[in-house]
């Protein structure tokens, strides 16, 4: 038997870390995958592949090993595919992906203050770095160095990449 959705200022979740109306859960939620789909549209050279879509669907995946119990969850309900959380990202060319994937992330950012701790909102973040990254070279592994991202030792991506990591941080106010 299927239940009515709860009223729109509701609880509708209560993790361990915090309680979330069913929209504000969607926003955290919906994030990482749009994430993906905005590093797979920019502009870059060599074209994306599969293989940089695959390594995208595994930092997204790679939450599920986070000290965060709040990204371990969100990874979580990714992969229940619950109807209405997850939705579908398109794809809007470099210029409006980026100004869409900030507008998500400060929706995000939003709801991560309002509920939670500096340490989660740490964590999320960084696990979306890692998401962008980690599609943007196609490859499992990524790091942080001299204030930049590097894939074996390559700066990640070009100009429209490192626009999508400048946008993250800023809507999450690094």
């Amino acid at each position: 038997m299927a239940y009515p959705p709860p009223p729109r200022h509701t609880t509708w979740l209560r993790t361990g870390v915090s309680a979330f109306t069913r929209e504000e859960w969607a926003a955290l939620v919906r994030l990482p995958g749009q994430v993906v789909v905005a590093v797979a549209y920019t502009e870059t050279v060599p074209p994306k592949t599969v293989a940089q879509g695959l390594a995208g669907l595994a930092a997204v995946a790679a939450g599920r090993g986070s000290a965060s119990a709040l990204v371990r969850q969100v990874v979580a309900a990714i992969y229940t595919e619950e109807p209405g959380l997850t939705g579908v990202a398109t794809a809007e060319g470099t210029a409006a992906g980026v100004a869409a994937l900030a507008a998500s992330a400060r929706t995000a950012a939003g709801v991560l203050a309002r509920h939670t701790g500096r340490a989660d909102v740490d964590a999320y973040l960084g696990w979306l770095e890692s998401i962008v990254s980690r599609t943007c070279q196609g490859r499992p592994g990524w790091s942080w160095l001299s204030g930049r991202f590097r894939c074996s030792g390559r700066p990640v991506g070009g100009t429209a990449e490192r626009a999508l990591l400048a946008a993250l941080r800023a809507a999450f106010g690094r």
